[in-house]
């Protein structure tokens, strides 16, 4: 079979070619779009097209011619769009092997042999093709993350999320080598961590291309969402690891706050507590040049804890049971001495908390 023309509604209205009558099961191939099929050939004196659409759009369609041939050989198993293939050899025994560009993943055997049963000569396995995944974990060094069928228009209706891990070493660098997806309707969100609960670094769409960025961790989440209708050709990105040049995102402190959001070698984070927390361990801490040849923080990030009694002065402030708002410990006596100036009394307000606090005592002095 030899495609003249061809153009249907991509995932929609489906080409398919079957090796005999479709109870045999034996599939040539499943086509859909506007790109132009190569060349399909049977091992059978039989080939049924079996061509459906939906209720919606319609295009131009296709135009196939089909010719014949005696069988002596396995036919040509060409090579794979985005990929390459490892020898010529046709006869019965013979084997080639295939892989794909960077980027693409084998859909089938990497290697096939060529296989004679009576008159019909054909490869086992059926030879493979290259994809552009629809989402995954991408792992090593550098790589490319593509756009489902890129470079052609990619599916409709798709979710592909993509998990890029290096080594904990280095940060990742995100280059934009083309991009073009619909405007308002398809989306590419961008996160500075391991999911999409981390920081959005962009949600990117139309066909401008974005200026390259970099992530603060060793973990990148890509997130890719097409609606119903129109596609556009999608986006080829390039990854590669980056030996950091500043130090980890620190993060913040449970009950507290942090004032710093630079993290280059020299720059400083300082960390506050919120009232009625004591801050334990140092408040501010600096990226350094650690041992390891690495940036990292000086000090240890402190923790800010509710403490069991203490001396409060002041007009105002706050008092809290010891590790609230979680339990408190067992077997303790806390002291809470609160001084006000003279000329004030000292009044108190009790906020509930979540669940009773039974079997507790705290003495509150108040000194004059």
């Amino acid at each position: 079979l030899q495609f003249l023309a061809f153009d249907t509604e991509a995932s929609h209205d489906i080409l398919k070619v079957w090796d005999g009558p479709p109870e045999n099961e034996m599939s040539l191939k499943e086509v859909s779009g506007s790109l132009v099929p190569e060349g399909i050939h049977s091992t059978l004196n039989i080939v049924t097209i079996q061509f459906e659409t939906d209720f919606y759009i319609t295009k131009s369609g296709f135009a196939i011619d089909f010719s014949s041939s005696l069988a002596t050989a396995c036919r040509d198993p060409g090579i794979p769009m985005n990929g390459s293939r490892n020898g010529e050899g046709r006869e019965p025994g013979d084997s080639v092997t295939f892989s794909c560009d960077p980027g693409y993943e084998l859909q089938g055997e990497s290697r096939i042999t060529c296989i004679q049963v009576e008159n019909r000569y054909y490869w086992q396995p059926s030879p493979p093709s290259c994809i552009a995944p629809c989402g995954g974990n991408v792992t090593g060094s550098s790589g490319f993350i593509l756009s489902p069928n890129y470079p052609h228009p990619y599916p409709h209706s798709k979710d592909c999320d993509w998990l890029i891990a290096v080594h904990s070493d280095y940060v990742i660098s995100l280059a934009f080598i083309s991009f073009s997806i619909e405007p308002n309707y398809d989306f590419l969100y961008i996160y500075d961590g391991p999911d999409s609960s981390a920081h959005l670094i962009g949600s990117f769409q139309d066909s401008k291309l974005p200026e390259k960025i970099e992530s603060t961790s060793n973990f990148m989440y890509l997130a890719f969402r097409s609606d119903g209708t129109v596609s556009y050709t999608g986006f080829h990105l390039e990854y590669k690891a980056k030996l950091r040049e500043a130090c980890f995102d620190p993060g913040n402190v449970m009950n507290g706050t942090r004032i710093g959001a630079d993290y280059k070698l020299g720059s400083m984070v300082t960390f506050h507590c919120e009232a009625g927390y004591l801050l334990q361990g140092y408040s501010t801490l600096t990226c350094v040049m650690g041992n390891s040849k690495r940036p990292e923080w000086d000090r240890a990030k402190p923790t800010c804890q509710a403490p069991c009694g203490g001396h409060f002065t002041g007009l105002e402030g706050t008092v809290l049971s010891p590790n609230y708002p979680h339990n408190y410990t067992r077997g303790q006596s806390c002291v809470y001495d609160i001084f006000v100036p003279g000329d004030f009394d000292a009044a108190l307000n009790i906020y509930p908390m979540f669940a009773p606090m039974a079997h507790s005592s705290a003495l509150l002095h108040k000194s004059l």
